[in-house]
């Protein structure tokens, strides 16, 4: 009689682990869905001299401080976050967190030849440092197809 409420009470406490670890990969998969579907630009399609964006519902915050995130549904285009004027040479932290829920998106530094200096990608935060190869105005944009979330980005010393 031992052996067998032994083998039941095993059995039990197996299906108990097998539900947990079940229900976790569920809920993983549910709170993790969103960003699953956000991925990078592919910057060799997107002209940076031609500035344009479409979003929809009026839902982009054009707030004038950069240090306030931009909420953004349906967003396509570019929009520069913030700009600064460098000498050869100089260097300038670049503040940035984005959070984006679906779409494709990337925040990139440019200069005023439009090169691309650093590429972040969505979904990241934090702090970097961009030195200046020549004079001129150095511009933070954000990228998108389709991208819902909200991000910032903006120059300090």
């Amino acid at each position: 009689m031992k052996i067998r409420n032994r083998h039941t009470l095993l059995i039990i406490v197996l299906i108990v682990i097998i539900g947990f670890v079940l229900m976790k990969t569920v809920y993983n998969n549910y709170v993790n869905n969103g960003k699953q579907q956000v991925s990078d630009i592919d910057l060799k399609n997107f002209n940076l001299k031609n500035q344009w964006a479409y979003y929809t519902w009026n839902s982009f915050d054009d707030s004038d401080s950069p240090k306030l995130s931009k909420k953004f549904k349906g967003f396509t285009g570019t929009q520069i976050l913030d700009s600064v004027n460098l000498k050869n040479g100089n260097s300038i932290n670049l503040n940035f967190e984005s959070d984006v829920k679906k779409g494709k998106f990337n925040i990139v530094v440019i200069d005023d030849k439009y090169n691309i200096l650093k590429v972040i990608k969505a979904n990241s935060n934090g702090k970097e440092k961009i030195n200046a190869t020549q004079d001129g105005k150095y511009k933070v944009e954000m990228l998108g197809k389709n991208a819902g979330g909200k991000a910032f980005a903006y120059w300090s010393k």
